[in-house]
């Protein structure tokens, strides 16, 4: 078990790359000194979830909830009254963005809080595909990880229709 894990944080980190909509907008963000907290329902710890980001180039300040960690989560609203009394905020000063419709816009929507859904791999980058969208029954995990490799070719630049066909 151990080695297996050793093994998927070290995908992880191979992996994982920046949301290039996203990165620009934690950056605007960050040039206008506004308090940026990153939240996900995650089971990795929390030094591993950071330190993907900052390997992704998401540099502090920026505070950081996982899941893991703290116990609170999107998906069944417990991290969103933590959120508010942590930087004493009332909900409707808080804009929380996210690709789950549940945990990231219902979810933060039911405390007041704006909520954003960002949908841009499914409505930009999926139409680009040569491949089925859903997963095959078996080989789920490759599944996900050769879909991963596609997206971060597709999102991390735009060549063109050439490109994408390969």
């Amino acid at each position: 078990c151990q080695t297996i894990a050793e093994l998927e944080l070290e995908l992880e980190a191979q992996l994982c790359f920046p949301n290039p909509i996203m990165s620009s907008l934690f950056q605007y963000a960050q040039d206008r000194g506004k308090p940026i907290v990153l939240c996900s329902d995650m089971y990795l710890p929390d030094q591993v979830v950071r330190g993907l980001l900052e390997r992704c180039g998401y540099t502090l300040p920026y505070d950081l909830f996982v899941s893991a960690a703290s116990g609170w989560a999107k998906h069944d609203g417990t991290i969103w009254p933590q959120v508010l009394e942590r930087f004493k905020v009332k909900p409707a000063q808080v804009v929380h963005f996210g690709d789950n419709k549940h945990a990231d816009v219902f979810s933060p929507r039911k405390v007041g809080i704006k909520a954003f859904h960002f949908n841009y791999l499914r409505a930009h980058i999926e139409p680009k595909r040569r491949t089925q969208i859903e997963a095959p029954v078996t080989d789920r995990h490759v599944w996900s990880l050769i879909q991963g490799v596609i997206s971060e070719q597709l999102s991390g630049s735009n060549p063109g229709f050439w490109h994408d066909i390969g």
